[in-house]
């Protein structure tokens, strides 16, 4: 019998130790950016930056974005600024989320459910939807927030979640022939095919998908067997723990000075469609 490929315990425990720092770390960040938008909100409010000198003068800045670009050294572009805003205003009102579940959700749920939540006001926000936005990965959960979206509009209206595709640091040559073959599926009549439910770009993208899928699912589900025969086992005992809050973060229910406010599931579920207009096909 072959012996187990069994994880080191050593090299467990200093797992554990990263995981451990990596999830505060990150926890840390999120909540950063409730304390960011709470700061926002509260200068906004009462137009506390022009009280604030600006350099060497006697008088402060005229505007919130001039104020932000001057103390980050122009990384808190106006962007930034009102993205941690609509995310801080999550935990306010009569709806609020709290906190602590807010910093629990990637970045862009918590802009996208910023969007449904201003859509279906004066309506609370469902609870499952919360929850959603917690557990579902951004592009599943883009779906998920536009279908909500969509029901506070009539038909005309509605729209279908998009996203960019973007590959960084490819070589030139490599990036050229890739366009090219874009270029030349872009062009058969199974792309072309009348279909207005997505937009050509999406269509083409599925197809070059799904050609590479057939070519070479094989060699992929044997690689992939390969490499989950070749992982170590990790001790029952040393499994990852999620790491708790601390008490501070438990405690993040801010209140700042009158604070208010059809392609198969696209290879499982990750649907991307167009608006209407920009169907060119």
């Amino acid at each position: 019998m072959t012996p187990k490929n069994i994880a080191p315990p050593q090299l467990v425990k200093e797992a554990q130790e990263a995981h451990e720092l990596f999830c505060g770390s990150w926890s840390a960040i999120k909540t950063n950016t409730l304390e960011l938008g709470r700061a926002i909100v509260w200068m906004e409010e009462k137009s506390l930056h022009q009280y604030i000198r600006k350099g060497a003068s006697r008088k402060g800045y005229q505007s919130l974005e001039e104020y932000a670009l001057a103390q980050t050294n122009g990384e808190c572009t106006h962007t930034k600024l009102y993205d941690a805003k609509r995310i801080y205003l999550l935990t306010q009102g009569e709806d609020a989320i709290p906190a602590e579940t807010v910093a629990k959700m990637p970045k862009r749920n918590q802009l996208a459910m910023a969007k449904v939540r201003k859509a279906i006001s004066p309506a609370p926000l469902p609870k499952e939807m919360v929850d959603k936005a917690v557990r579902e990965p951004v592009l599943k959960f883009a779906e998920t927030a536009q279908e909500a979206i969509n029901q506070t509009k009539p038909l005309e209206q509605r729209k279908e979640p998009l996203t960019d595709v973007v590959i960084r640091g490819v070589h030139v040559r490599v990036a050229n022939a890739f366009y090219e073959v874009f270029d030349e599926f872009q062009k058969l009549p199974i792309v072309r095919d009348g279909d207005r439910t997505f937009n050509l770009e999406t269509k083409t993208l599925a197809a070059v998908t799904f050609a590479a899928r057939a070519y070479a699912q094989d060699a992929i589900n044997q690689e992939k067997a390969r490499a989950n025969a070749a992982a170590p086992e990790i001790p029952t005992e040393a499994i990852n723990k999620t790491v708790a809050p601390n008490a501070a973060e438990e405690e993040l229910m801010y209140s700042s000075p009158d604070a208010a406010e059809a392609i198969g599931n696209a290879e499982a579920e990750g649907r991307v469609v167009h608006r209407k207009p920009e169907a060119r096909n």
